[in-house]
């Protein structure tokens, strides 16, 4: 075995080769790129509710009866249900029935009747504003507009609540939950 002493003279210039790792990092960037835009995708956007349904400064006020309505859109006519803290509102505990107004089918609704009895149970629950609405299967979607039109209030606009303000006396029921089936 030889060992060679270096001497002073002998000092040899060594290149680096990054090409292979210029290559890794040509290929590592577009991936991570590419996975960070998978994340973003899987995120979930929430946005907070812009108004309430009840004054912030309720404490004063007595708590009212909470009513459970339900107004059903049916080929022959409305089918309205009210229902008080799990008791019928209603004195034979049959729901309402309005028909219709000279034939079967959605265009013959009797859209003033419902408006009426929706008047008369706003009135003896002025603190609710929360509604159900469902409708058989072969109601058209005008009739489904039409009756969430009648039931929100004839002359009722939104516009005030998301400035922060009571809704007109003009707004009945404009809280809609639109189920899919019939009640």
């Amino acid at each position: 075995m030889t060992t060679r002493k270096k001497s002073e003279g002998d000092s040899a210039e060594v290149e680096a080769n990054l090409v292979p790792i210029m290559n890794i990092m040509f290929l590592l960037i577009p991936a991570l790129l590419l996975a960070m835009e998978f994340a973003s995708m899987a995120a979930i956007d929430v946005t907070p509710p812009k108004f309430t349904t009840a004054p912030a400064n309720n404490v004063d006020k007595p708590t009212e009866k909470d009513l459970s309505l339900t107004v059903e859109i049916r080929e022959d006519g409305f089918l309205v249900r009210a229902r008080e803290a799990g008791a019928k509102v209603h004195d034979d505990g049959k729901p309402s029935v309005i028909p219709n107004r000279g034939g079967v089918g959605a265009e013959h609704l009797d859209y003033p009747a419902l408006a009426s009895q929706l008047r008369d149970l706003k009135a003896a629950y002025p603190s609710t504003f929360t509604i159900t609405v469902t409708a058989e299967q072969d109601i058209e979607m005008d009739a489904l507009v039409r009756t969430l039109d009648t039931v929100r209030g004839d002359g009722c606009s939104l516009r005030k609540m998301q400035q922060g303000e009571e809704p007109g006396e003009a707004c009945m029921f404009w809280n809609t939950i639109i189920s899919s089936g019939a009640a």
